[in-house]
């Protein structure tokens, strides 16, 4: 089973490889693919989910000629410890989250710029003071004497009490930060058809669509996990399909689409592109569910009737009738996608900005072991799903 699956690997690889032969008419209209995006951060704390989000927010800015904005993050989180604290007595603060919970963070607190919430760390690309907030808040947790006074509070008595312990972990002042919310409904954006529509109702445009999260999908894949990492014997299924041209056109539609993946660090390569081809022969390395935000794609045209590749689009531009030929008949080869992790750590290069990373087909659409001792299955693609307009 390991040569046939080298085998398949290295046929998925020339596949790639393969390109169309004919030019590009140089009179086409070009059109960039890329999405706007604002600059790389990097988070402190295991809440990628809020730096997609307010990456994609600020992205929406960028699309609707609003200008560059710098969101903070921050504020989400001292938003996401209270909603814990005041309506549970957790044993500790949870940082992990989803999309699903920042929109309605979001909707129900609005949005602070950094230079107004955290004005020291407005312009850089790690807070320091989430980290800190969480040792305070987890510290004060373990205080029974705390634990005891939070639960005999109530209504808007708890909210306060709330309130003042979050000040000083923070180092904030309600009173003070609150009267600079923007709340959603009042941050008018500019949708894909250049109509007015306010941050709250584009929010609701937006949904997840999951890629293999039936239980049975493990089993329908027909591999044993011997067999991985591995694509499925069968190759791509119709819904994989449609769910890329999905994706394409929003892409081409400058909508920024987030991405919901399952990392492995052993797919990671020193260019930082994770790949199914890396972790051949390799044990598991550390694992993890993530969020970012797509940059651009680089995707094959496909002949609809021999399945053939007619040409490769690659990055930055492309004409628009290679665009169209995309919606209808497009394979996606990579993505690139704006990460939280900084721009120090192994990254993918684009424009001569550090802080991106590629996601190969092969690693979205592949099978790995995972290691969660508390797995329901022993395996799962690199994709989890697309955050994408309805429709």
């Amino acid at each position: 089973m390991a040569i046939c699956r080298k085998i398949l690997m290295n046929s998925l690889l020339i596949s790639y490889l393969i390109t169309g032969c004919g030019e590009q008419n140089p009179n086409s209209q070009l059109d960039a693919v890329d999405i706007p995006n604002t600059s790389i951060k990097h988070q402190s704390i295991d809440n990628c989910w809020v730096y997609a989000t307010v990456g994609w927010i600020e992205s929406l800015h960028m699309r609707s000629g609003l200008g560059s904005q710098n969101f903070s993050e921050t504020y989400l989180m001292y938003r996401y410890f209270q909603d814990q604290l005041v309506f549970t007595t957790p044993s500790r603060i949870e940082t992990a989250g989803l999309w699903v919970r920042a929109k309605h963070i979001v909707k129900k607190f609005g949005l602070m710029y950094e230079r107004d919430f955290i004005a020291e760390e407005a312009d850089s690309r790690q807070s320091a003071r989430q980290e800190e907030a969480l040792d305070f808040v987890n510290n004060k947790l373990r205080d029974q004497s705390f634990r005891d006074q939070l639960v005999s509070l109530s209504g808007d008595q708890r909210v306060r009490f709330v309130q003042d312990m979050l000040d000083q972990a923070f180092a904030v002042q309600y009173r003070e930060f609150s009267t600079k919310v923007i709340p959603a409904d009042s941050i008018i954006l500019k949708n894909s058809k250049g109509d007015n529509i306010s941050l709250t109702k584009e929010i609701d445009r937006w949904h997840l669509e999951f890629h293999n999260r039936s239980l049975f999908a493990w089993d329908d894949a027909g591999l044993s996990v011997s067999d991985l990492p591995a694509l499925p014997p069968s190759g791509l299924t119709q819904d994989q399909k449609d769910l890329q041209v999905k994706v394409i056109k929003a892409l081409n539609r400058k909508d920024p689409v987030i991405l919901e993946w399952f990392i492995d660090f052993n797919a990671r390569d020193q260019r930082g592109v994770f790949s199914l081809e890396s972790i051949i022969d390799k044990e598991p390395g550390r694992q993890g569910y993530h969020q970012t935000v797509i940059e651009d794609y680089v995707a094959d045209i496909i002949d609809p009737v021999t399945g053939r590749v007619i040409k490769t689009v690659g990055e930055g531009q492309a004409s628009r009738q290679d665009l169209k030929a995309l919606e209808e008949n497009g394979r996606l080869k990579y993505l690139i996608v704006k990460n939280s992790w900084g721009v120090d750590s192994v990254s993918y290069t684009v424009g001569g900005d550090k802080g991106f990373h590629r996601i190969d087909a092969s690693y979205l659409f592949g099978w790995m072991k995972k290691t969660d001792v508390n797995r329901l299955v022993p395996a799962d693609t690199g994709l989890r799903g697309f955050i994408l307009p309805r429709g």
